[in-house]
């Protein structure tokens, strides 16, 4: 696919984000962002969403204190969660009704794909982590279907896990209508331990949802 391979001749370069020199830098996010942009364009509802992941996850991360080489790989990596829905049919992403088995298997598909792409470049195997494991529970349900789970999910995977939910609760999806950011919240609390890590949940609450909230 066209887009397949422009992404991965970005994320090839020796420049791509460890480049030092910061317009240089500004360019190959806004290439990134232009490209993951026509991803989530697939889908009907997805607009920004994954920028909104992006930044919501930067600043969890950011608020964790991790360094800062750790929360510009977790804020590329939430930038790309999504990048392995170029192989999922638009009529997948935007079917109404329930999914079939295969389409919900089709769908399950993304994470791995995603981490295909970004695997060609050894370098960046974190970001692959991340994007792969984004879906896998803190409890060990979810996907992929491996034995990972609890502090053993890649830190920035169980950060974009959170991030991801909850841009995801309060937008509207072409099965249901979005919840109040009241609302995403307590559900991120009511699946803290199980879906999520309790203590992301707990720094996304003290540092994001109130911003919203005040916004």
């Amino acid at each position: 696919m066209q887009f397949r391979t422009m992404l991965i001749e970005l994320i090839s370069s020796s420049e791509f984000v460890k480049n030092q020199n910061k317009e240089l830098e500004q360019v190959y996010t806004g290439m990134l962002s232009a490209l993951v942009s026509a991803i989530d364009a697939k889908d009907d509802f997805l607009h920004n969403h994954s920028k909104n992941v992006a930044e919501i996850a930067q600043k969890i991360a950011r608020g964790m204190g991790l360094s800062s080489s750790e929360v510009k790989e977790i804020y590329y990596s939430a930038l790309l969660h999504d990048i392995g829905k170029i192989g999922v049919r638009e009529s997948t992403l935007n079917k109404s009704s329930p999914l079939t088995e295969s389409e919900w298997c089709e769908i399950k598909r993304h994470p791995i794909i995603g981490a295909l792409i970004l695997g060609h470049v050894p370098q960046y195997q974190s970001l692959a982590d991340n994007v792969l494991y984004h879906h896998k529970h803190f409890n060990g349900n979810g996907y992929p279907e491996t034995r990972l789970k609890g502090k053993n999910i890649p830190v920035g995977a169980r950060i974009i896990a959170v991030a991801d939910a909850f841009d995801a609760m309060i937008s509207d999806r072409v099965y249901r209508k979005k919840m109040t950011i009241f609302e995403a919240c307590q559900e991120l609390k009511r699946c803290s331990g199980t879906q999520f890590d309790p203590d992301i949940v707990k720094a996304f609450i003290a540092i994001v949802c109130s911003e919203y909230q005040k916004n």
